[in-house]
């Protein structure tokens, strides 16, 4: 009885232990994916997304120019990114062949005389099991697309779904 209680506990904390190691490599990862985003480092961010994600949108290059696009567009109309930062990664789960997680976002972008917050998710993707994470902005995404895109998702997974932003006024 001893020994199978030992072995039990022995099996939970090295399950815990992988937990740890990975929401460790997720937070730094979000963590960059954040930085580049607010400072405008669009080779970085794109580097950070999951790799299907980017092909689908036309390639490293096409994704970059797009993105320095749009953001170049919001900075015309006095819009852009204020902050960004991420909460702590969910439960990792074996989806097929990857590792998921997701990663609540806090976002502020900067908005006539103001700003707007909003909460929103990431979801880290693995590959490697979990020496690497890339990730794909899922707190808009519709259910039918993130399936389509991840076909193996795990049915426990809960993604964030973005909150509506709420207007600041003032800095």
């Amino acid at each position: 009885m001893v020994k199978n209680l030992l072995v039990t506990l022995f099996i939970l904390s090295v399950g815990l232990t992988a937990q740890s190691q990975y929401t460790a490599k997720i937070k730094k990862a979000a963590d960059v994916v954040a930085k580049a985003t607010i400072e405008g480092d669009y080779t970085t961010a794109i580097n950070c997304m999951y790799p299907p994600a980017v092909k689908m949108g036309g390639g490293k290059q096409a994704m970059i120019a797009l993105l320095k696009k749009t953001m170049e567009d919001l900075e015309k109309d006095g819009q852009g990114f204020k902050s960004a930062s991420n909460g702590e990664p969910g439960e990792v789960y074996r989806s097929g062949k990857e590792l998921h997680s997701v990663v609540p976002q806090y976002m502020e972008m900067k908005y006539k005389d103001g700003y707007l917050s909003f909460t929103t998710s990431m979801l880290a993707v693995s590959q490697d099991e979990g020496k690497t994470w890339t990730f794909v902005s899922a707190g808009n995404i519709e259910p039918e697309r993130l399936k389509k895109m991840f076909p193996a998702l795990n049915k426990n997974l809960v993604i964030i779904k973005s909150t509506p932003p709420v207007y600041h006024s003032g800095q």
